[in-house]
């Protein structure tokens, strides 16, 4: 990628020049780094490794556990409301004659609000 196209004089966005990419790629490629990581080896060192997501939880601050959690409640709304959806559409479709109505009468109505109130909505 020319440094024109990426709207800057010298630099790329990262402040690196297009050579220097350049070069440090086909250094990359000679030494080929990939073929040399091979994770833990020992039964202690898989254990420790294992370890390594919970550690991440432990060390996360305050703010970033309520980050992930509001990230969690949203995503878990979100699935709660396509069930809703699900449930309204079921509930509409009329089984005898393969076809979605509304509620015709208030029992009709009454049973699709337990059934919804039931679930949470």
């Amino acid at each position: 990628m020319t440094n024109e196209l990426l709207g800057c004089d010298k630099k790329t966005v990262n402040g690196w020049t297009v050579e220097r990419r350049a070069k440090q790629s086909a250094m990359i490629q000679q030494w080929q780094p990939w073929t040399k990581s091979t994770g833990p080896r020992t039964e202690e060192g898989k254990a420790i490794a294992s370890q390594n997501a919970h550690r991440e939880i432990e060390d996360m601050t305050t703010i970033q556990l309520i980050r992930a959690s509001a990230r969690y409640q949203r995503e878990y709304s979100r699935c709660a409301k396509s069930l809703i959806n699900i449930i309204k559409i079921l509930l509409l479709f009329d089984q005898k004659t393969g076809t979605f109505s509304v509620p015709k009468n208030k029992k009709e109505q009454q049973t699709m609000e337990a059934t919804l109130k039931k679930y949470g909505h």
